[in-house]
């Protein structure tokens, strides 16, 4: 049982249920109340994280049955704002000033997070002191960063400045990316007590400095796919390349005329072209062609 408890403890539904409590601070819920609102969670499952919060200290019982969590007037919300020299502010509507918090003072939160934390006022100090106390929503889950391997460990540096952290990879999560590839790693966990936080590498981009490699990784540090849908990729197949005399009819036709790409062998499309025609001993036409792709795209 107690292995189950510890289970639990560490699951996401013991945190959506504490979520759903803190967000909805003050007021009292019996386990049927939070079921019907968390639906994707049993009953069972509800009642026993309940008992599990309670017992841990973190909600309170207001009558038989009823758990709520107390939010005191010394927590607030808002986002954390770290500097690229590491520093951490809380931005907050609550507050009329922002304040600075301390290295460790900002637990497993990054920046852009929304996050609660708890002020005080510690004995003989002229400045408030901020704890962050737990992360509301991140800000983002995926970062692009290097990677950095020593005999037994793997690391991967964060590229934005506004990272503040190392991520450790565990190697069975290393998808084998060499030093210095450049990756994006997905956030997993920030133990309590680990000096870094531990990821998994989901996409390997290549060598640090090679063309390719960095213009994915630009993509990915901006959350846009470096790979495109199955669906699209399967229109884009079955896709006509000719093209019918009714559209012949409305273009002008430079078939017949020395006609070629100038795009590289590795581009994403052709699209530009030149083309070369001799009109007489000392003149001589010189076309300059870029593609009507929209014809082939549909609405």
């Amino acid at each position: 049982m107690k292995k189950k408890n510890k289970r639990i403890r560490k699951s996401k539904d013991y945190q959506i249920v504490l979520d759903f409590l803190i967000n909805n601070a003050n007021q009292a819920f019996n386990y049927k109340q939070i079921s019907a609102k968390l639906t994707e969670l049993s009953q069972k499952d509800i009642e026993l994280i309940i008992q599990l919060l309670f017992r841990d200290g973190k909600i309170e019982q207001k009558d038989r049955g009823k758990y709520f969590y107390r939010q005191s007037s010394n927590e607030v919300t808002g986002i954390l704002d770290f500097s690229q020299g590491g520093r951490a502010y809380l931005v907050s509507d609550q507050l009329d000033q922002d304040i600075k918090l301390k290295s460790g003072d900002t637990r497993d939160a990054f920046n852009g997070d929304e996050v609660q934390v708890k002020i005080s006022f510690p004995h003989k100090a002229t400045k408030a002191r901020a704890v962050v106390t737990r992360v509301i929503k991140r800000a983002k889950e995926t970062f692009v960063g290097t990677v950095s391997r020593t005999a037994n460990a793997c690391f991967v540096i964060a590229d934005h400045s506004k990272v503040h952290t190392d991520f450790y990879i565990p190697l069975e999560k290393s998808m084998n990316a060499k030093e210095g590839g450049k990756v994006l790693v997905k956030f997993r966990d920030w133990p309590s007590g680990a000096k870094n936080p531990y990821g998994s590498i989901i996409e390997v981009f290549g060598q640090a400095g090679s063309n390719v490699a960095e213009m994915h990784a630009i993509v990915a540090e901006y959350g846009f796919d470096v790979r495109f849908d199955p669906t699209v990729e399967k229109t884009a197949s079955e896709l006509s390349p000719g093209i019918t005399k009714e559209e012949v009819s409305k273009r002008l036709d430079f078939r017949q005329t020395t006609t070629f790409t100038i795009d590289p062998v590795d581009a994403k499309d052709f699209d530009d072209a030149i083309s070369f025609k001799q009109l007489s001993d000392d003149r001589f036409e010189i076309g300059v062609h870029i593609a009507d792709v929209s014809h082939y795209v549909q609405e």
